[in-house]
């Protein structure tokens, strides 16, 4: 919970779950004021207009005087102190003070972030013969520098005894997570209530506590009568604190035969004898040798999916007895076994995924002759009948996750230790204490009167006052006017909100303020006054409040600039246009209703009513319309234009809206402007962008030059015509809202054209040349254009060919292909990228073309190959990947040793580990897969140096990956080869 103090000194709180805004003042009684203290303004909001000749009442008596409520500061200060002084009169003290007298018959556990887990294990162990044998174990501390050694001891039997003492309904378990040198992160984390059972159960330090009541043996057991007439029995017995059984037998008897089932262990398989050393057919099995008094069992319900490699919740359902009996010795042999009977007292609940979920427990009352059961979900206790249980044990089927029985006849004598009872009596003393000045603080409300036009930061008046929350509002209206000497039948309070009218109290004036609903954040108040011929206007909370813009006819004619002001009412200048902001109607009310509201309350003599609903103007003037309920038109959703003496029809008036809806506002710059001079055009978004350049040409007088228009100064050029001639709209250009363009002079894009940049490649970011391409230009055109308007920008003498690429996909162009089929995107600018060659270059138009990138292995460097981009492309040979290699080592030999192999892949976007590639020496082309400016590695390896591939299987082999991993790691730094790589490469290599 986090908190913080705004201007008004009101302290705001949020949770996760709750929000409160509470107010803190200093209860102390308010004084009188002063005698010079000057007349208060009027508060004037929306339609309330109130004049300002008030004359107090010099004979005014009061009715009531309200006595001032006052709670001093040391108690406040160890309310504060024992809640936490951010909630102790919100969520914190209704929470901390709760008795569970109120609610419920036993204690709960708070849940403090993600505790469930534990809260529900607590919960067990509180209604268990452990509760009786950890108080035992208390007693007989023999000193209390023992007790304080035992941390863990001394905070669940301190826990046990409040829950078995206090009042309280529900209390914490911060001093028990302490005590496991948890912090708020890791409550913040949800456990598996098992594994929290078994590391406590090591943790709680009391062998003799645990032994005695939870462990039991368990003998695994190995039989088998060799043909030599040898007889061979094995076994061997563990200590155990609880039985994991499976779920899927669906319940206990046949699960438990399940985990004792017989194993026939034959042929190769089979136990060699000691004997005569021959294998020989063996049974196996396993048993209980030994019971405890606590019988804990814990279903298997999270298994590892071995397909998906996640773990799954199991949801199978699995039925639980109320009782059961279960025997001991070996069961498999078909002697008779003593069986012993268990009662149930407590079912752990898990709800949710294998992920995650909400842990809770039912647990049997431990009260002798008592079969009630309570069901503890965190801070919520409820008591079942024992047939209530029975039926619930039916639904818990497929979330019950573990299971508690306890001997029949086992009882433990539990009384909690005098230390503990008189240390209880203590804090329950101090927590009454503290509930009463809560209680009382409970019935206190802290309010904030505001007087004059109400607007607090324009200097308005403003009185902190506490009273009990069962004062009338008329015994609080007395006692303010008696303090201004003023008459109670010119005053009213309502809830103060400066941004629209609030809520009056018409008719409920004696109501107490609690029923009101006046308290924490909702205790602002304003004090309103009026004259003896003024009536106070209502205001009720569920009210419409409704922004009306009043046009008068007779002064200006209808225009769609009314149309702006619904919704940017700025009417300073606006001769005849009247806004009002705010206004309120009941919901009941019709459309007639609020006609007569506009000509007696608003002057208006004879309104025609239009209101937006969702963009549409709709015309509320038809009888049928006018019985409309303004709650079920949608008003609430606009504004209502009002037209006074109205002349046209009401059609023309929408029809008119209807092209304002299609106007937008269109901002440009003024060309060569100092300053970066700005004007806008409004414009029809139905028409075509010719007209647009048309009307900005016209508002820019001072320019004679052609135009035309970009997205910005830096962005595309915006073509006004298509590709093949027809003019473009302003809706397929984009600009379907009010919005903003960059014009710049000169002839535009013209049918069949695109503006181009050309870059070169030794310069890839920087542009050399922009110009406008004709479509229908073939690539040797365009090579032979820039060779004409770029010879000094190539700086090459000695350059015979332009190589062009398309600069976005890095496809190379075809001498002979047209322009227009350059690019794969249809967009209006074209990006060119430009090598200079000093040879000629024909590549046929049906070949494939790729890129070339080259990976050397030396001798001298083995394991980290050289890497080259070449920047060279390379039309494929139509026969064999041979032919490539020869091909390739014909032509750049001289870059790789003498004596080397070579092999090709075909590489892809941001490879870095090359081993992942698939090396070819043979097979045909077409296996490569390749496509036009596709990449593909020629691999040179220098014979006698092994690849980083090899040198990574020399190390998988040579050293094993599940040995020790401290070392494996430290061989991998010392080979030099990375960790990740390392790993990913037996990833692979196992998948």
């Amino acid at each position: 919970i986090s908190g913080w103090k705004d201007d008004d000194h009101r302290t705001h709180l949020y949770s996760y779950r709750f929000q409160f805004n509470i107010c803190y003042y200093l209860l102390l009684p308010a004084s009188s004021p002063d005698a010079g203290h000057s007349k208060p303004q009027q508060h004037i909001l929306g339609s309330n207009k109130i004049k300002s000749n008030l004359t107090p009442h010099p004979n005014q008596q009061l009715t009531k005087m309200l006595e001032p409520v006052n709670i001093d500061a040391e108690s406040l200060a160890r309310l504060k102190e024992a809640v936490g002084s951010s909630s102790a009169f919100g969520g914190g003290g209704l929470f901390y003070f709760k008795s569970k007298e109120e609610q419920q018959s036993h204690t709960g556990l708070s849940n403090e972030s993600m505790t469930c887990f534990l809260n529900s294990l607590m919960q067990n162990f509180y209604f268990s013969p452990l509760r009786a044998r950890l108080y035992t174990s208390w007693s007989q501390c023999r000193s209390e520098e023992e007790k304080e050694r035992n941390l863990i001891l001394k905070s669940l039997v301190t826990l046990f005894a409040t829950m078995e003492l206090t009042k309280r309904a529900s209390i914490s378990t911060k001093a028990l997570t302490n005590s496991f040198g948890w912090d708020a992160s890791q409550r913040s984390n949800q456990s598996d209530i098992h594994e929290l059972q078994t590391v406590l159960f090591d943790a709680i330090n009391l062998p003799n506590i645990i032994t005695e009541l939870y462990e039991f043996k368990v003998q695994d057991n190995l039989d088998f009568t060799c043909p030599c007439g040898a007889i061979n029995k094995r076994s061997k017995t563990q200590t155990v604190t609880d039985l994991q059984l499976g779920i899927n037998p669906g319940n206990f008897e046949a699960s438990l035969k399940d985990w004792e089932s017989l194993e026939i262990m034959e042929g190769e398989n089979g136990v060699e004898c000691e004997k005569c050393k021959k294998k020989c057919d063996a049974k196996k099995y396993q048993c209980i040798s030994s019971l405890p008094p606590i019988l804990n069992l814990c279903l298997r319900r999270l298994e590892f999916d071995m397909t998906t490699l996640r773990r799954v919740r199991v949801s199978s359902s699995f039925s639980i007895p109320m009782a059961i009996s279960i025997g001991t010795g070996l069961s498999t042999e078909g002697g008779e076994e003593t069986k012993q009977k268990y009662d149930l007292t407590s079912v752990m609940v898990h709800s949710g995924t294998a992920n995650g979920g909400h842990y809770y427990s039912y647990n049997r009352s431990t009260v002798a002759g008592d079969s009630t059961w309570v069901k503890c979900n965190d801070s919520i206790t409820t008591t079942l009948s024992h047939e209530e249980m029975l039926s619930t044990l039916e639904s818990l089927g497929t979330t019950v996750y573990m299971v508690v029985f306890v001997k029949c006849g086992f009882d433990e004598v539990c009384e909690v230790p005098e230390d503990l009872k008189e240390t209880m009596e203590r804090e329950e003393k101090e927590w009454g204490e503290l509930r009463d000045i809560w209680n009382r603080k409970k019935e206190i409300v802290d309010l904030k009167i505001t007087y004059g036009n109400g607007n607090r930061n324009g200097g308005a008046e403003v009185e902190n006052i506490s009273v009990k929350n069962t004062e009338t509002l008329s015994d609080l209206l007395s006692y303010l006017c008696d303090k201004r000497n003023l008459e109670t039948s010119n005053c009213r309070l309502r809830r103060y909100n400066f941004s629209k009218p609030g809520e009056t109290f018409t008719g409920r004036e004696d109501t107490g303020l609690e029923q009101l609903n006046i308290n924490g954040s909702r205790s602002d108040l304003l004090f309103e006054t009026k004259t003896d011929d003024e009536v106070f206007e209502d205001f009720f909370v569920d009210d419409l409040l409704i922004n009306l813009l009043i046009v008068d006819c007779n002064v200006r004619k209808p225009a769609q600039l009314d149309f702006k002001l619904l919704t940017n009412p700025v009417i300073e200048g606006e001769e005849g246009v009247v806004y009002v902001q705010a206004q309120p109607f009941r919901k009941a009310s019709t459309f007639s209703t609020m006609v007569e509201t506009l000509k007696t309350k608003n002057g208006v003599g004879s309104p025609a009513i239009f209101y937006v609903d969702l963009e549409e103007l709709k015309d509320m003037n038809s009888p049928i319309l006018m019985d409309t309920p303004l709650s079920t038109s949608g008003l609430h959703l606009g504004s209502v234009l009002v037209y006074d003496n109205l002349t046209m029809k009401p059609s023309e008036v929408v029809k008119s809206y209807e092209s304002f809806k299609n106007i937008i506002t269109i901002k440009y710059n003024v060309p060569d402007s100092v300053g970066g001079e700005e004007k806008s055009v409004d414009i029809d978004k139905n028409l075509n962008l010719a007209d647009l350049i048309s009307s900005i040409s016209d508002g820019l007088m001072d320019v004679s030059e052609p135009i035309y228009l970009r997205r910005t100064s830096k962005g595309h050029q915006i073509r006004s015509t298509s590709l093949s001639g027809e003019p473009l709209t302003l809706k397929k250009a984009g600009l379907i809202r009010s919005g903003s363009v960059h014009v710049a002079k000169g002839a535009g894009l013209g049918v069949n054209e695109y503006e181009t940049v050309f870059y070169l490649r030794s310069k890839s970011n920087e542009a050399v040349l922009t110009c406008n391409i004709n479509g229908d230009m073939t690539v040797n055109d365009v090579r032979e254009l820039c060779f004409s308007k770029l010879g000094v920008e190539l700086n090459i003498p000695t350059a015979k060919h332009l190589r062009c690429h398309d600069k976005p996909s890095n496809k190379l162009l075809r001498s002979t292909s047209k322009f227009s089929t350059t690019s794969a995107k249809k967009a209006e600018s074209r990006q060119i990228l430009l090598t200079p060659l000093t040879f000629s270059e024909e590549i046929p138009e049906t070949s494939t073309v790729v890129n070339v990138k080259f990976l050397v292995y030396t001798l001298k460097s083995p394991k980290k190959p050289k890497v080259i981009n070449s920047g060279t492309i390379l039309p494929l040979p139509s026969s064999s990947i041979p032919s490539l290699l020869s091909t390739c080592s014909s032509r750049w030999g001289n870059k790789v040793p003498l004596n080397s192999t070579w092999s090709v892949a075909k590489s892809f976007k941001s490879i870095k580990d090359y081993s992942k590639l698939k090396w070819s020496t043979s097979g045909p082309i077409k296996d490569l897969r390749l496509l036009d400016s596709d990449t593909i590695i020629l691999r040179a390896v220098e014979n006698g140096s092994d690849t980083e591939e090899e040198e990574k299987e020399n190390l998988t082999n040579s050293s094993p990956w599940r040995g020790n991993v401290a070392i494996n790691r430290q061989v991998r730094k010392e080979r030099g080869i990375s960790i990740k790589k390392y790993e990913d490469g037996l990833r692979t290599e196992s998948a």
